[in-house]
């Protein structure tokens, strides 16, 4: 990548002139700035801290493109103003900090933890989920969440209530942690003197507490068979009965359930009831991974940023060397690994930063290694046109996706996870480059 435009601040900054960097190779010149990687990616990097000589700088990166194909970059370093910016932003945070108290205090009074504004980023994949989740919030529709664990299916649950106008509590139930002896009376409660033992007064079940509500099923591929024949029944009837009472109760709540299991499969395999399965699958919203969104990463990190210092640490970000590793990691443990992560990375560092060095070995151990140009390829800039850049581009695509299905022994879906893309974006890649099966 050549050097094209610069101008005087970017100069003062590096003590350089306009002479001395027009024509020069960037990746080269300033190899720290990540400009490579955004072209390579096509995520932007907004307002990441570095630390330039001793002048410590904000930089933004933003991809050019050519009909979709990244062709460039821009960059931005903020340098100047810098203190009278964080005095901004601290009262800015301070406000966030209000909104989200009473926000947190009203949604409590709901049973919910979170709203959909709490579900970060704007790529299209996760636009098109918070959109169905919008949409599905206006009716009684059941709705069906799938995605990988980590993915954040829970969060969308909560958010789906808080935006609804259902009036009763959110109430959630883990189907594959209660024992299957107490799930019929967790759900449909009991009558007093049902049963040896059984509390004085009876009991609620689940779908009383959510009357009026949202009762949301997780885990909902765990569900013992026996359960499920009696769970269609309430769906369809809309009414059951407590253990050991003649009354028949009207069921007016909305139903939500969620898993990480393939419900396809496990009814070819007998394990889930296929009218069950269409019962809920009405409002059907499929929770993308974060290898599908990796856009999202900076915002995401900010978030996770602004939670660990309300939970008493004093983080100012992460380095822009640590989001670049990021960025090239398959993350099989999705958002939720990535907090982990960066709570352990928060307990080690000592600057305020979280940088490489926090991470753990297995992460190192499983990081895409992205290869850089040769030293002596670098020092020699090439002027290339879009249509050159395109067939490269294209070759290096075909020769990647043809190894990891070589490694994968043609196994689809295990080599999209070795690339790290969606089963879809393969199929599509297999028939554009017609790559032998």
């Amino acid at each position: 990548m050549e050097i094209t435009m610069v101008n005087k601040g970017f100069c003062d900054l590096y003590n350089m002139t306009g002479n001395d960097l027009l024509g020069k190779s960037i990746t080269e010149t300033f190899p720290n700035l990540g400009l490579e990687e955004v072209v390579r990616t096509g995520v932007v990097l907004n307002n990441v801290p570095k630390l330039i000589g001793e002048t410590q700088s904000l930089i933004t990166v933003l991809p050019i493109k050519d009909e979709n194909i990244n062709v460039g970059a821009i960059c931005k370093i903020t340098y100047q103003g810098l203190i009278q910016l964080q005095g901004a932003l601290q009262k800015v945070n301070k406000l966030e900090q209000q909104i989200t108290y009473y926000q947190k205090k009203l949604n409590e009074i709901r049973g919910t933890k979170y709203s959909l504004a709490d579900i970060i980023g704007d790529s299209q994949p996760i636009r098109r989920a918070k959109t169905e989740a919008l949409a599905a919030s206006r009716s009684r529709s059941t709705v069906l969440l799938l995605g990988e664990s980590g993915t954040g299916k829970e969060l969308f649950a909560h958010g789906i209530h808080a935006a609804s106008q259902q009036t009763g509590m959110f109430v959630q139930v883990n189907c594959a942690a209660i024992p299957n002896e107490l799930l019929e009376s967790e759900f449909f409660g009991y009558a007093e003197g049902s049963f040896t033992g059984a509390k004085k007064g009876g009991k609620k079940g689940k779908f009383a507490m959510a009357q009026n509500g949202t009762l949301f099923l997780d885990e909902i591929g765990d569900m013992p068979l026996e359960l499920q024949t009696k769970m269609l029944r309430v769906l369809q009837e809309k009414e059951y009965e407590p253990i050991g009472s003649n009354q028949i109760v009207q069921l007016d709540t909305k139903i939500i359930a969620a898993t990480n299991q393939n419900l396809e499969r496990l009814i070819a395999e007998g394990k889930f009831r296929e009218d069950l399965y269409y019962r809920l699958n009405i409002m059907r919203i499929e929770i993308p991974h974060l290898r599908e969104r990796m856009e999202d990463m900076p915002d995401i990190v900010d978030s996770i940023i602004f939670h660990l210092n309300q939970f008493g640490f004093h983080l100012n970000g992460i380095t822009h060397s640590l989001l670049t590793k990021l960025l090239n990691y398959d993350w099989p443990g999705n958002i939720r690994e990535l907090q982990n992560l960066l709570e352990r990375a928060a307990n080690l560092t000592q600057n305020h930063y979280i940088d490489i060095e926090q991470l753990p070995d297995s992460i190192h151990a499983r990081l895409h290694v992205y290869n850089e140009q040769p030293e002596h390829q670098l020092s020699t800039p090439k002027k290339i046109t879009s249509e050159s850049y395109i067939s490269s581009m294209e070759k290096t695509e075909k020769e990647l996706i043809q190894t990891a299905l070589q490694e994968a022994g043609g196994n689809k879906s295990q080599a999209s996870r070795i690339l790290g893309a969606s089963r879809t974006w393969l199929y599509a890649k297999i028939k554009k480059y017609q790559i032998m099966e």
